[in-house]
């Protein structure tokens, strides 16, 4: 029992003595090298030191220096408390980015102080200085804080010191990240103004340019008060949008709009270059752009216009832009997901692959010419725009009955563009091998004619009012032979083809 007791009362004393030893060790100063220490929020209030503490309105300048050295100085021209660095005067600005270095040059608290009479300044980024902030107030008087690499521990904390001091403050990042900036941070990326992102903003009209087209694509909105009988240049138009050059056609609805929606996507991730010379402008591929778009949009009323000049963008949908009027070089993305963009789009996608669309109740006959002879459909509304309105339909006299019809007239208007005719150049359009005349109710509408030529192997031309721009398949010709057949004698036709 008296051995067990002594071994007790000698390991409670070795104990003792491990305890001693640990609190020694815990309260020994630590090397200078290695305090990097992130500060408590309770320790932080007893230990913070106000470094500077200025009157806004006093400030007349604030010099930076970091990688770049430049000035801010009051805009007096344009307000109260308004800021400019001459090197980017008249460039477009990152909304607050000048006034809000200027505000946190104002107020500035250490939060703790790292170590005085610091032999290695060069550990925190002080030796020399990473970012040097000199304020100077109206009297002329001047006050410079320097700014070093971010402590260790989420860069919540970042080194800073006075000049002519060799004592080491831990200041909060956040109060102290402005002094950073080069000048291309306070260049704004902002492409365009758009106040809503969930819908489209009215398009009013444009251009799509650049050396990756033969010539520009011009698009605008049909002539207010035109009828949507038929297709544009025609009689009517049964898009939205039109193109305007080289020849009149409608647009594809959905291809416009895909190609809409990428403009509207396009940002800008980097400033490359800033007052653009002309040198840097055949740098960046520029002086003669891949693309070009000159867009007029409209949202709540207000007109926008948007002006851009691109150079051809990489595999990854990264590129060189320019806004007309602003001498900034932008990096620029854009998703090449997209299979139409505002890039690379073409008249031969833009355009809608459907011929002519004229309306049925605005036709007034119809004449269907084959190498046979002449079949002239004669159509009459009746009640119009009433549950009674009736479409009647006579071939040399005899009534045909409109279910039927109007399935040949889907037939009639339904063939699609296979490729573009660049010239008529060489191409033999002397005899027709279909021919389809429309005649409108009202005087004032001419009458448009689509005829059928023979063309390259399995493809017809097709000319519109004498001008011919597309092929087709010729296995559309062949149906329309029997089908217009088929319709005078009243039988109904199959509209796949």
């Amino acid at each position: 029992m008296k051995k067990q007791l002594k071994s007790l009362i000698i390991g409670i004393a070795v104990v003792a003595v491990l305890v001693v030893v640990l609190l020694l060790l815990l309260r020994a100063p630590e090397e200078e090298e290695s305090s990097s220490i992130p500060i408590s929020s309770s320790s932080s209030a007893s230990k913070s030191v106000e470094l500077l503490s200025l009157t806004l309105d006093d400030i007349q300048s604030i010099e930076v220096k970091n990688t770049q050295e430049y000035t801010l100085v009051r805009d007096t021209a344009a307000g109260e408390n308004e800021w400019m660095i001459e090197e980017l005067a008249g460039l477009p600005k990152v909304k607050n980015s000048y006034g809000m270095l200027a505000i946190a040059m104002c107020s500035l608290t250490a939060r703790d102080t790292l170590g005085e009479n610091v032999t290695d300044l060069a550990q925190y980024g002080l030796d020399p200085a990473a970012s040097t902030v000199t304020v100077v107030m109206k009297d002329g008087t001047r006050h410079t804080i320097e700014v070093g690499n971010d402590a260790p521990g989420g860069s919540t904390y970042t080194y800073v010191k006075l000049p002519n001091s060799n004592t080491v403050y831990l200041c909060s990042t956040s109060d102290i990240r402005r002094t950073r900036q080069v000048l291309t941070d306070y260049i704004s990326l902002d492409l365009f103004t758009l106040e809503s992102t969930e819908s489209m903003p009215e398009i009013l009209n444009c251009v799509f340019g650049g050396t990756s087209r033969k010539e520009p694509m011009i698009i605008e909105a049909p002539p207010a008060n035109t009828s949507s009988s038929s297709s544009s240049g025609y009689s009517g138009y049964s898009s939205s949008f039109l193109i305007r050059s080289h020849r009149d056609r409608d647009v594809s609805t959905q291809v416009f709009s895909d190609v809409m929606e990428t403009v509207f996507n396009t940002v800008a991730t980097e400033v490359a270059a800033y007052n653009v010379t002309e040198e840097q402008l055949a740098q960046y591929g520029l002086d003669e752009p891949y693309s070009t778009l000159d867009l007029k949009y409209k949202e709540n009323d207000i007109t926008y216009e948007l002006h851009y000049r691109a150079g051809e963008p990489d595999s990854s949908g990264s590129f060189y832009l320019m806004l007309e009027g602003v001498p900034v070089v932008y990096r620029a993305y854009i998703n090449m997901d997209y299979s139409n963009t505002w890039m690379n789009i073409q008249y031969a996608t833009m355009a809608s692959r459907l011929f002519i669309l004229p309306y049925i109740n605005d036709v007034k006959a119809l004449t269907v010419t084959t190498p046979e002879g002449d079949y002239r459909f004669e159509l009459t509304l009746v009640d119009e725009g009433t549950d009674d309105e009736k479409l009647n339909v006579h071939y040399n006299g005899k009534a045909l009955t409109e279910k039927n019809f109007k399935k040949f007239y889907q037939v009639v208007i339904g063939p699609t563009t296979e490729s573009l005719v660049e010239s008529e150049e060489g191409l033999n359009l002397t005899q027709p091998l279909l021919t389809y005349t429309y005649e409108y109710k009202g005087e004032s509408k001419a009458p448009d004619v689509v005829s059928f030529y023979k063309g390259p192997t399995r493809q017809v031309y097709v000319a519109i009012n004498g001008e011919c721009e597309f092929t087709t398949r010729d296995v559309y010709v062949d149906k329309v032979y029997g089908d217009v057949i088929k319709m005078t004698n009243d039988e109904e036709v199959i509209t796949d083809w």
